[in-house]
């Protein structure tokens, strides 16, 4: 007998989470990072996974981070907190990165207040970094690009493309 499991549906934040990595990902590899995007660890014998995973060899920096789709609070820093320091999650970063290396700790998020993003930094050494932040940054980018009249295309965010003739 042939058992099809149902499909669990998943929230919208998981779709916007998904999109948001995206928006992560080309905002590190403008930065010459190289990345993974959801990478599976267990993590007490329940599947979990890194959202970024990013490696940039010329500066010789480690990135592990969280996306998150919805506004950050101090609790849930406190549970990212704890699934950095899982020992589980460390060994996958070493497996795949090959060395000891620490890594920086990272939480991209939609929004945060600025004394628990002041709180995480000091008490975690976990960065975070708004999403404004990060278009603000890559429409920076288009506007060097544009001085120079070159063409430059953000692939992934097509509300953020932009042709110069």
């Amino acid at each position: 007998m042939l058992i099809i499991k149902k499909r669990q549906l998943r929230s919208d934040s998981d779709y916007l989470a998904n999109y948001y990595e995206l928006l992560v990902k080309e905002y590190l590899e403008k930065k010459g990072y190289t990345l993974r995007l959801n990478v599976d660890f267990l993590k007490n014998k329940v599947h979990s996974d890194i959202d970024v995973l990013a490696v940039n060899t010329l500066l010789k920096k480690v990135i592990v981070g969280e996306v998150k789709a919805d506004p950050l609070s101090k609790k849930q820093i406190d549970h990212e907190n704890s699934d950095f320091n899982d020992t589980n999650l460390v060994n996958k970063v070493k497996e795949i990165i090959g060395s000891t290396t620490n890594f920086s700790k990272f939480i991209y998020c939609w929004s945060v207040q600025d004394n628990v993003k002041k709180d995480a930094l000091t008490k975690y050494k976990i960065n975070i970094i708004q999403f404004w932040e990060i278009i603000n940054s890559l429409i920076d980018e288009v506007e060097k690009l544009n001085q120079k009249k070159s063409m430059f295309v953000i692939l992934h965010i097509p509300t953020l493309c932009y042709f110069k003739c």
